[in-house]
C-alpha cells in the first residue's frame, strides 16, 4: 500500500469516526447505549486510526516500501543506462533479443569476469549489481548457455550446507573481446566483489591441515632483494618475531610461559587461552582469517584483542582520544574487524609491539622496534595536523 493510499484510507476512517461518534452520542442520549459501550467503540476507532497516522505502523511500512522501490528504481535506471551504452558495441547474434533486465545481468556477469575467459561469481552479487531478482539471473544465464555463448559448471559439495560459486566460461571469442574492451580495469588490484563466497560454508568445521596458505603474486623490490623483513614491510611473520611478541603478550595477560618452549607449545597455549576467552567465536571467520593472514598473525590478532580489552578497562590517566578510550564491548566483533583487514593493513604485531615497547622491559627484534616507532610517529603527525595516512594496527 502506497503513502497516497494510506492517506486516503486515513481520511475515510476519520470521516467514519466522526459519523459513528455522532450516532453513538445520540444513541446514548436516548438511552439506547450505555456509557461503557460508547467509550469502548470510541477507543476501538481511535486505535484503528493510530495505525494510519504519520507515526503509525501502516504509515511506517508504506514509507519503507516507497524508499525501497525508489532505491530499486534508481539502481535499475543506472544500470539500464550503463548497459545501453555498453550494448552499442555488443556483437550481433541472430535470434538473440535480450530485454533490459537481461542486458543488465549480462553486463554484471562480464564486469565480474573482468575480461577473463573462466571465472566464478555468486548469483547474489549479480542480483545486487543489476537490481534484478534471482529468477531473472538464472533464466538469463541458462539462455546464454542454450545459445552457446556461455558454459556453466556447477560446483556442488556433497554433504555441505552450501555450494561453491558456479564457474562460467565464455565460449564465444567476439563476446570475450567485447567484455575485455569494456570491463577490464588496467592496473587495478581490487576485486569486483568480496571473495567470501568462494569459501565453502557448511555446518561442520573446515579442515585446514592439508591446505597451503596463498602467497601474493606481486613482489616488491624489497621482497625481490630479500630485505623486506629488515624494514618490517613483509607480508609474512617470522617465527622469532612471533615467539617474542606472543610471549610478552601472554605475560601481560597473566598467562606467562616457561623460559624454553617451542613454537608449537606457544601456539597450543594461545589456542587454549582462545578457547577459554572467546569460546563462541565462529570457526568460519577464524578459518577465513587464517587463510588470509596466516596462522601466526591470526593468533596475534587474538592476543591483540585481549590486550586492548584489558587496557581500556584499566584505570589509567584519561589523556587518550575518545575512540581509544572506548571499551571493547564485543571481543568477537573486534577480532573479526582485525582479521577482515587487507593483508598490508593487518599488523597486530605492531599494536602488541607498541604496548610491550612502552613497558621497557621486553626485548623486541630491531625491525619490529623500528616499525613500531615509525607507526607512532605517523600517528603523532596525523593527530597534530600532519598528513593523514591509513596505517596498520
Amino acid at each position: 500500500m502506497s503513502i497516497a493510499q494510506i492517506q486516503a484510507q486515513y481520511e475515510a476512517l476519520m470521516e467514519e469516526h466522526r459519523r459513528a461518534t455522532k450516532d453513538d452520542f445520540i444513541a446514548h442520549a436516548r438511552g439506547d447505549m450505555d456509557a461503557s459501550d460508547m467509550e469502548w467503540r470510541h477507543s476501538e476507532r481511535l486505535a484503528q486510526l493510530a495505525d494510519y497516522e504519520a507515526d503509525g505502523e501502516a504509515y511506517e511500512q508504506a514509507e519503507a516500501s516507497e524508499a525501497h522501490k525508489e532505491a530499486l528504481k534508481a539502481r535499475r535506471s543506472r544500470w539500464h543506462g550503463f548497459t545501453y551504452a555498453a550494448m552499442r558495441f555488443f556483437p550481433y547474434y541472430q535470434g538473440l533479443d535480450l530485454t533490459k533486465a537481461q542486458k543488465a545481468v549480462l553486463c554484471a556477469l562480464m564486469a565480474a569476469g573482468k575480461g577473463k575467459k573462466t571465472f566464478a561469481v555468486a548469483h547474489d552479487w549479480i542480483c545486487a549489481k543489476a537490481g534484478v531478482s534471482r529468477g531473472s539471473v538464472k533464466l538469463t544465464l541458462r539462455r546464454l548457455e542454450a545459445e552457446g555463448l556461455l558454459g556453466i559448471r556447477e560446483r556442488r559439495l556433497k554433504g555441505k550446507a552450501m555450494n561453491l560459486w558456479n564457474e562460467y566460461t565464455v565460449k564465444c571469442g567476439q563476446l570475450l573481446k567485447w567484455a575485455s574492451s569494456l570491463f577490464t580495469i588496467k592496473g587495478s588490484k581490487t576485486e569486483s566483489h568480496p571473495p567470501r563466497g568462494d569459501i565453502p560454508v557448511s555446518t561442520g568445521e573446515l579442515n585446514l591441515e592439508d591446505q597451503e596458505l596463498d602467497e601474493p603474486e606481486f613482489k616488491s623490490c624489497r621482497q625481490k632483494a630479500k630485505r623486506h623483513e629488515e624494514c618490517g614491510a613483509g607480508l609474512g611473520l617470522d617465527s622469532e618475531t612471533f615467539a617474542l611478541v606472543a610471549r610478552g603478550a601472554l605475560e601481560e595477560l597473566g598467562a606467562p610461559l616457561p623460559e624454553k618452549v617451542s613454537e608449537d607449545a606457544i601456539i597450543e597455549h594461545i589456542e587454549t587461552l582462545k578457547t577459554a576467552k572467546q569460546p563462541d567465536y565462529k570457526p568460519y571467520f577464524w578459518d577465513k582469517g587464517v587463510r588470509k593472514h596466516g596462522y601466526r598473525r591470526a593468533l596475534l590478532a587474538f592476543l591483540d584483542t585481549q590486550i586492548v580489552k584489558q587496557m581500556r578497562l584499566s584505570p589509567i590517566p584519561d589523556k587518550r582520544l575518545w575512540n581509544e578510550r572506548e571499551t571493547v564491548k564485543c571481543p568477537n566483533r573486534y577480532l573479526s574487524g582485525i582479521l577482515s583487514r587487507p593483508a598490508l593493513e593487518c599488523r597486530p604485531e605492531l599494536t602488541l609491539g607498541a604496548v610491550l615497547l612502552a613497558k621497557q622491559v621486553y626485548e623486541l627484534p630491531s625491525a619490529l622496534t623500528r616499525a613500531v616507532r615509525a607507526r607512532n610517529q605517523e600517528k603523532a603527525r596525523a593527530g597534530t595536523g600532519g598528513g593523514k595516512k591509513q596505517m596498520a594496527a
